[in-house]
């Protein structure tokens, strides 16, 4: 009897120190894996935002494409970024965050994504705050071979001459 006492006294605290141990990690700064980090970016939950459907093709007023970071091309990078708004009841985008995609495009995707520009139709009682989505396509070639479709936004590398930004 005190055998099994003292076993489950033993496992009480192992498991005590386990969980002292985790809030101690937390609390000293120990970095979270990139996933976490995104995660945790991305909870716009605090602002009670509601979806719309077709949000941002039905009310764009102004979007931004990013320019293609030539550190990006020199690398070979490119792909999908998908990226998570926030929009306020003005229409400006507060909050954007890239929930897939290579590092260094889905940053000047947020950026680009932060300057865009809504029609908002602000309801008295109903929430002020919208979450919806954007899709950039980070493409090297011009074979043609990629169109846009209604939901995703093609970026290709800027050439001498072109002019790429607000739309």
């Amino acid at each position: 009897m005190k055998l099994k006492v003292i076993l489950v006294l033993a496992i009480g605290c192992v498991s005590c120190f386990s969980q002292s141990n985790r809030q101690n990690e937390r609390n000293l700064g120990v970095e979270k894996s990139p996933a976490e980090q995104r995660k945790e970016a991305c909870d716009f939950s605090a602002f009670k935002p509601f979806q719309v459907s077709h949000f941002v093709r039905s009310n764009l007023k102004k979007r931004f494409i990013p320019e293609y970071p030539q550190t990006a091309v020199q690398r070979n990078a490119q792909g999908i970024v998908s990226i998570k708004i926030l929009v306020d009841r003005d229409g400006s985008v507060v909050k954007a965050c890239a929930l897939e995609g290579d590092d260094e495009l889905a940053k000047v995707a947020e950026d680009a994504a932060l300057k865009w520009q809504f029609n908002r139709k602000v309801v008295p009682g109903q929430k002020t705050y919208v979450e919806a989505g954007i899709t950039f396509r980070f493409v090297l070639n011009n074979d043609g071979k990629y169109t846009a479709n209604s939901e995703e936004l093609i970026v290709r590398p800027k050439r001498i001459g072109d002019s790429q930004g607000l739309h």
